[in-house]
């Protein structure tokens, strides 16, 4: 069976490998912050997260401005396209910084 954590790593493990050095305070922040978890794994979970949440964001943002508060096409498309977005950019660097926090 496969795991949530496992999942994340498969599918973005190549990006962690490939840009991990732009993450290096995290990899130095995990051991001191006392998570036992792998740099790679952490991260790849962190990228996974993020994409999930701007899915939903994306829906819910759908949802309501188009069900609930109807706006004009373009504040729509706008809305659409920023309001998830900030969500899982939120979601990522808040993530990213977990770690740091903990030391």
């Amino acid at each position: 069976m496969l795991t949530y954590k496992g999942l994340a790593t498969y599918l973005f493990g190549g990006i962690v490998d490939k840009y991990g050095s732009a993450f290096s305070f995290v990899k130095e922040s995990l051991p001191k912050a006392g998570m036992k978890i792998p740099f790679r794994s952490y991260m790849s979970m962190v990228f996974f997260t993020s994409v999930i949440v701007y899915f939903l964001g994306l829906g819910v943002v759908y949802y309501i401005f188009s069900n609930i508060i109807p706006v004009s096409l373009v504040l729509f498309l706008i809305y659409l396209i920023f309001i998830p977005t900030l969500i899982s950019m939120t979601v990522f660097f808040s993530l990213c910084f977990i770690p740091y926090q903990r030391k």
